[in-house]
């Protein structure tokens, strides 16, 4: 009998220790969860570099700042050295990459790991440094598990942090939020306007197409596309179309795709792509596209965004705009940010006295 009792028992006692352990993880992981911000005591912070070895200061920083948390006896730490040493060599002298070595075991296996020929932190384009001591960095934000990359920008605020290895999806999330960074100029309102409206490109059916000309008195969104992207570009697309979708071809309303790949995306395949995309019935839609030199420009100057030399690491971002006035940015891979942006539109459109159809 105390047997089968027992026996009943456990599975409920299991479930129990298991709620706590997450409790316990939870709590303490909060703080890692909920900075925004990294912390100021970072510029006195003194570490040792793996390499001379010398006792460095990171000081203060003019540059937006990559810290990749990393122990060399972890495995997967190792599979993601070759894109943070591809992000180094990618943004080197625009944004400093700095690996952090934290709950490393002994010193003499770190040391051998380090210097070891084709390992993976052999000749690493950045430095690697020793967080060890009473208060550690790691400790400061919280992180009690590793792998972990985070990006900061100049001023210190955490723009992205990802908890786990570096995959090559999350690499170009990575990627991209760094160029957007390093590549989005302090404008003035008004050039960047400008830019706007000197804007020129050939739109789907071959038909010259500009802000200036055609959007002027609407309410515009833009993304950025090109037809052989197969993993980032579909679901950018749909997420436009469900936005259309919602809004009904409103007359005072006008979607614009351009394309990041010009020398590809002729205009026949534009059309050609929003044939298979079906969307060719909706008529407040242009995809576009101009020289490569403009594109660049236009994404820099006019938009404010990232241009990256390969296509692939275009940005994920819709861009609001009210004629040549550009309201803000929402990122297509955030739920919360997609709603606002519809609600935003909403807005927008009551103001102009125009009923959603």
């Amino acid at each position: 009998m105390n047997r089968k009792w027992i026996k009943n028992l456990l599975p409920l006692a299991l479930i129990v220790v298991a709620y706590i352990g997450i409790q316990k993880y939870q709590s303490n992981n909060s703080l890692s969860f909920k900075m925004t911000e990294f912390p100021k005591e970072i510029s006195e912070m003194k570490f040792t570099d793996m390499v001379s070895p010398q006792t460095v200061q990171l000081g203060k920083s003019t540059k937006p700042r990559i810290f990749n948390f990393f122990a060399t006896w972890c495995s997967n730490c190792k599979k993601e050295t070759a894109w943070i040493k591809k992000l180094a060599n990618d943004f080197k002298g625009k944004v400093d990459v700095v690996g952090i070595a934290s709950f490393e075991n002994s010193p003499e296996s770190t040391k051998q790991e380090i210097f070891e020929k084709n390992g993976a932190y052999y000749n690493a384009p950045y430095p690697l440094l020793l967080d060890q001591g009473s208060k550690t960095l790691a400790s400061m934000l919280g992180i009690e598990g590793i792998p972990q990359t985070i990006l900061v920008d100049k001023n210190g605020k955490i723009r992205r942090w990802f908890r786990g290895t570096l995959h090559e999806e999350r690499y170009k999330k990575l990627h991209q939020a760094t160029l957007t960074l390093v590549n989005s100029p302090a404008l003035k309102k008004h050039e960047q306007s400008n830019a706007i409206k000197n804007a020129k490109f050939i739109d789907q059916h071959s038909k010259e197409f500009s802000f200036a000309g055609s959007l002027t008195d609407k309410i515009w969104i833009a993304n950025f596309i090109f037809t052989s992207c197969q993993m980032e570009c579909p679901m950018l697309m749909k997420k436009m179309q469900k936005i259309t979708r919602h809004f009904k071809q409103n007359p005072y309303l006008h979607f614009v795709s351009v394309t990041v790949d010009p020398v590809t995306d002729t205009s026949k395949k534009l059309k050609e792509y929003q044939s298979e995309l079906k969307i060719d019935h909706i008529k407040n839609w242009s995809l576009v596209r101009t020289d490569p030199k403009n594109t660049r420009k236009i994404m820099q100057e006019g938009f404010g965004i990232g241009s990256p030399d390969n296509p692939v690491f275009h940005t994920q971002k819709f861009v609001l705009m009210n004629g040549m006035h550009l309201l803000g940015y929402y990122d297509a891979d955030n739920q919360r940010q997609m709603r606002n942006l519809v609600t935003k539109i909403t807005s927008l459109l009551s103001v102009h006295k125009i009923s959603k159809k």
